[in-house]
């Protein structure tokens, strides 16, 4: 793995799952999340993206099932990541500074 340029907590989800670790902007601009090692053990997944693939950032709307806002990155191969994070505007701009760095313009939806 390279040196983290950036890291927080957060929880990825995956598919109804919240699973817990930590989500990584990489100094060779990649989004990587490492789920912790209860969730690892539990089959947690590992997320490894290219933000110069970056098409979309944005975060989603509250519902009744979901009542925090996660912050939807989307890649031009399909790929759609939903982090839960403190802080979910602020993430939202760096990962498009970090995008924009990498060479991609992705749409940006911080509202």
């Amino acid at each position: 793995m390279s040196s983290t340029s950036w890291d927080k907590t957060a929880s990825l989800y995956d598919g109804p799952r919240a699973v817990g670790g930590r989500l990584h902007v990489t100094p060779d601009q990649r989004l990587q999340f490492r789920p912790h090692g209860f969730d690892r053990a539990l089959g947690g997944r590992t997320l490894d993206i290219g933000l110069d693939t970056t098409t979309r950032l944005s975060r989603t709307k509250r519902t009744w099932f979901a009542p925090r806002r996660h912050v939807l990155v989307e890649t031009a191969d399909g790929t759609r990541a939903r982090p839960l994070v403190n802080g979910a505007a602020d993430l939202i701009e760096r990962l498009a500074g970090a995008a924009r760095t990498a060479g991609a313009n992705p749409d940006v939806d911080n509202h």
